[in-house]
């Protein structure tokens, strides 16, 4: 009889392990990796550039009409960027993501006319001036993204909707700037006003809050789709060689989650 109850209890013991042994397994939070790709707005000013002769000539009528209502004003610009981002789920509502972000964006200034007049290097008693056209600069960043996401409920719903806080690192990479003269003839000039641009800042931030959606289930792979708004950050950061920034307006985001397996 002893020996019944003893094989009986070894026997409940076993299977209660089992049990625990599957919950924990069940349970362990899991690692992702993910590809994401978006888009946010923001508004930027140009302030005016001292190398654009816009009065004190005898061309003050033809070129401060430009100058006030064209080359220097507010414009709204849209940023792309692709990116490689882990994420960990802390908890059944948490989940933590980091990784690389890589943006890009063009800005142009050019006249409403055609052609503009830039102050080209000389001495300053025989100022020469450049017709030029337009200048266009690709401004390239690598950034790394830190966000959180909470999911208000907990069970993990095919869709689930959750919340998102997020910041934003930038590093300038690189800018890619093209001058294009109304006048064939100086484009031997070209490097000499790239020399004159005034250089992105090299680093910024953004900060974010933004609501989303998860669709498919986190033990297989899955999609998010987010709106971020409000974003935040200082302004008068040199964003170009020319515009500074104003403010964020919003973003969207799109991405594919693949849980992995990391054992120890």
């Amino acid at each position: 009889m002893h020996k019944s109850k003893f094989f009986i209890t070894i026997f409940i013991l076993l299977i209660s392990s089992n049990i625990i042994s599957q919950e924990v397994v069940e349970k362990k939070h899991p690692w992702f990796i993910g590809v994401e790709a978006g888009i946010y707005i923001r508004n930027q000013n140009i302030p005016k550039i001292d190398k654009i002769r816009s009065s004190g000539t005898e061309y003050q009528p033809y070129y401060d009409y430009y100058s006030k209502d064209y080359l220097y004003h507010n414009s709204t610009k849209a940023i792309y960027y692709f990116g490689i981002k882990p994420e960990y789920q802390i908890s059944d509502r948490f989940n933590i993501a980091s990784g690389i972000r890589f943006s890009f964006f063009e800005d142009i200034i050019k006249s409403d006319r055609s052609f503009f007049l830039w102050e080209a290097p000389g001495n300053t008693n025989n100022i020469n001036y450049l017709r030029v056209a337009n200048i266009r600069q690709t401004v390239y960043n690598v950034g790394i993204p830190l966000e959180i996401r909470f999911y208000p409920k907990k069970h993990d719903n095919t869709v689930r909707q959750y919340f998102v806080l997020g910041a934003m690192f930038n590093l300038a990479a690189f800018t890619d700037t093209d001058v294009n003269f109304a006048n064939s003839a100086m484009a031997k000039y070209e490097q000499d006003i790239k020399n004159q641009l005034n250089k992105p800042n090299n680093f910024s931030t953004y900060y974010y809050l933004g609501i989303g959606l998860k669709i498919g289930k986190m033990n297989n792979p899955f999609g998010n789709i987010e709106f971020h708004f409000p974003m935040l950050s200082a302004r008068g950061n040199r964003v170009s060689s020319f515009a500074e920034l104003d403010e964020h307006i919003m973003g969207f985001n799109t991405s594919l989650k693949i849980p992995i397996n990391i054992q120890k």
